[in-house]
């Protein structure tokens, strides 16, 4: 297709003879075009009142295949062309979810979602949100962004009851945060914007584990010991009846240890 290969030149001929015609459907074009880096050609198409809110089989409309892409211009694009950033997919993802789950975690496009009426306390349908995927990533201009915008910390999902600080103290043991993070430290920054924010410490998932067990299992003695600081119980047992100190005595990991017992 001439949109998806972004060839301008045919595209502009398409453009200019849609109008006051039938036979040109420009609005799978723009679908077609969009999260390629074809911005003259989406450009050209939203001119030609292209209906940027078609969806593909998967949900996925126009400004979410932009997003998940990380291309900003493409984005705004199409938010100046009458992209809805709220629209959602059948699993409940609107542009904002969609594009930190793609790895491609602008801080900038957050902003701009968010100051055309996207929620920086968005969820999925099962409950996960924006700033739990963001801090599963360790990615934290996105993290400082959803939370300037009032995204709640303490936010669980409905399947596992895990919070945004027990993703970040985890470390990206349940994604691929290593290969979009700028370094181990930023897990530890994201946990301290989550703790201002007032995320709680103690928070339990439904197996009983808490941040302070995800952080001492990944062997994470900076992360322990800021959440001990942020007086962090040492004795919550998860539904085996395990704590993160008989957690850190099993696997004998001695540093972990000898921070946890000067908490007992």
């Amino acid at each position: 297709m001439a949109a998806e290969a972004g060839h301008m030149a045919i595209i502009k001929e398409l453009v200019e003879g849609a109008v006051g015609t039938t036979g040109v459907d420009l609005d799978p074009a723009l679908l077609a075009a969009a999260g390629k880096h074809n911005r003259q050609v989406v450009a050209w198409l939203l001119r030609a009142r292209a209906e940027p809110r078609l969806q593909n089989t998967r949900g996925a409309g126009a400004l979410v295949l932009a997003a998940e892409k990380g291309d900003l211009e493409e984005v705004r694009l199409l938010l100046d062309g009458r992209a809805q950033p709220d629209l959602r997919d059948r699993n409940g993802k609107d542009a904002l979810i969609h594009m930190i789950e793609s790895n491609n975690c602008s801080p900038e496009i957050v902003r701009d979602l968010i100051s055309r009426r996207a929620s920086a306390t968005t969820t999925d349908r099962f409950g996960s949100s924006a700033v739990r995927e963001a801090a599963k990533r360790g990615v934290l201009g996105v993290v400082e962004v959803l939370l300037d915008g009032r995204a709640d910390p303490n936010n669980m999902d409905s399947r596992f009851g895990v919070t945004a600080l027990m993703r970040a103290a985890e470390c990206g043991l349940s994604g691929p945060a290593f290969s979009v993070s700028q370094g181990p430290d930023e897990f530890l920054e994201v946990a301290e914007a989550l703790l201002a924010a007032h995320a709680d410490v103690n928070h339990q998932d439904f197996q009983g584990r808490s941040a302070l067990m995800q952080a001492g299992f990944v062997e994470r003695d900076d992360i322990v010991e800021l959440l001990l600081g942020a007086r962090a119980d040492v004795h919550l047992q998860d539904k085996w009846g395990d704590t993160a100190l008989s957690q850190a005595q099993d696997s004998n990991i001695t540093t972990i240890l000898e921070g946890l017992k000067q908490w007992e």
